[in-house]
Protein backbone atom coordinates (compact mmCIF):
# COMPACT_ATOMS: atom_id res chain seq x y z
CA UNK A 1 0.00 0.00 0.00
CA UNK A 2 1.98 3.17 -1.16
CA UNK A 3 1.47 6.86 0.05
CA UNK A 4 -0.76 7.51 -2.71
CA UNK A 5 -2.91 4.48 -2.94
CA UNK A 6 -6.51 4.98 -2.09
CA UNK A 7 -6.33 2.17 0.73
CA UNK A 8 -4.12 4.22 2.71
CA UNK A 9 -5.55 7.50 2.14
CA UNK A 10 -9.06 5.88 3.16
CA UNK A 11 -6.62 3.88 6.44
CA UNK A 12 -5.03 7.50 7.38
CA UNK A 13 -8.44 9.48 7.05
CA UNK A 14 -10.06 6.73 9.50
CA UNK A 15 -6.80 6.50 11.93
CA UNK A 16 -7.32 10.53 12.19
CA UNK A 17 -10.85 11.00 12.74
CA UNK A 18 -10.61 8.18 15.43
CA UNK A 19 -7.53 9.57 17.08
CA UNK A 20 -8.62 10.90 20.91
CA UNK A 21 -6.18 14.32 21.10
CA UNK A 22 -7.38 15.41 17.27
CA UNK A 23 -11.35 14.69 18.39
CA UNK A 24 -10.83 16.76 21.10
CA UNK A 25 -8.78 18.95 19.58
CA UNK A 26 -11.64 19.33 17.00
CA UNK A 27 -14.10 19.66 19.87
CA UNK A 28 -12.39 22.19 22.24
CA UNK A 29 -11.76 24.42 18.56
CA UNK A 30 -15.43 24.29 17.70
CA UNK A 31 -16.81 24.90 21.61
CA UNK A 32 -14.81 28.32 21.62
CA UNK A 33 -15.44 29.20 18.54
CA UNK A 34 -19.24 29.23 19.30
CA UNK A 35 -19.12 30.33 22.61
CA UNK A 36 -17.32 33.73 21.25
CA UNK A 37 -20.63 33.77 18.49
CA UNK A 38 -22.87 33.24 21.41
CA UNK A 39 -21.44 36.45 22.65
CA UNK A 40 -20.38 38.60 20.18
CA UNK A 41 -22.20 42.16 20.46
CA UNK A 42 -24.50 42.52 17.37
CA UNK A 43 -24.24 46.06 17.07
CA UNK A 44 -24.20 47.19 13.62
CA UNK A 45 -20.43 47.82 14.22
CA UNK A 46 -18.22 47.10 11.33
CA UNK A 47 -15.26 45.40 13.35
CA UNK A 48 -18.00 42.79 15.20
CA UNK A 49 -19.62 42.11 11.95
CA UNK A 50 -16.09 41.36 10.42
CA UNK A 51 -15.29 39.48 13.94
CA UNK A 52 -18.00 37.71 13.38
CA UNK A 53 -17.67 36.86 9.94
CA UNK A 54 -14.18 35.82 10.48
CA UNK A 55 -16.01 33.18 13.47
CA UNK A 56 -18.04 31.48 11.39
CA UNK A 57 -15.46 31.24 8.46
CA UNK A 58 -13.34 29.51 10.95
CA UNK A 59 -15.94 26.94 12.29
CA UNK A 60 -16.61 26.21 8.27
CA UNK A 61 -13.44 24.95 7.97
CA UNK A 62 -12.85 23.43 10.88
CA UNK A 63 -16.44 21.73 9.89
CA UNK A 64 -14.56 21.50 6.54
CA UNK A 65 -11.68 19.32 7.42
CA UNK A 66 -13.49 16.83 9.38
CA UNK A 67 -16.23 16.65 6.32
CA UNK A 68 -13.38 16.10 4.29
CA UNK A 69 -11.94 13.18 5.69
CA UNK A 70 -15.65 11.64 6.31
CA UNK A 71 -16.08 11.74 2.57
CA UNK A 72 -12.79 10.10 1.92
CA UNK A 73 -14.20 7.18 4.25
CA UNK A 74 -17.45 7.35 2.63
CA UNK A 75 -15.88 7.09 -1.07
CA UNK A 76 -13.92 4.01 -0.27
CA UNK A 77 -17.19 2.38 1.65
CA UNK A 78 -19.15 3.18 -1.90
CA UNK A 79 -16.55 1.56 -4.11
CA UNK A 80 -16.29 -1.50 -1.95
CA UNK A 81 -19.89 -1.73 -1.95
CA UNK A 82 -20.06 -1.17 -5.95
CA UNK A 83 -17.47 -3.70 -6.09
CA UNK A 84 -19.62 -6.30 -4.03
CA UNK A 85 -22.68 -5.59 -6.24
CA UNK A 86 -20.63 -6.54 -9.40
CA UNK A 87 -19.67 -9.60 -7.97
CA UNK A 88 -23.01 -10.69 -7.25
Amino acid sequence: MTRDSQEFKTEKARQLLNDPILKEAFENVEKSIVSSLKTANLNGDPSQVDFVVELTRKLQTVQGVKRSLEKEIDNAKIKEFNTLNKAV
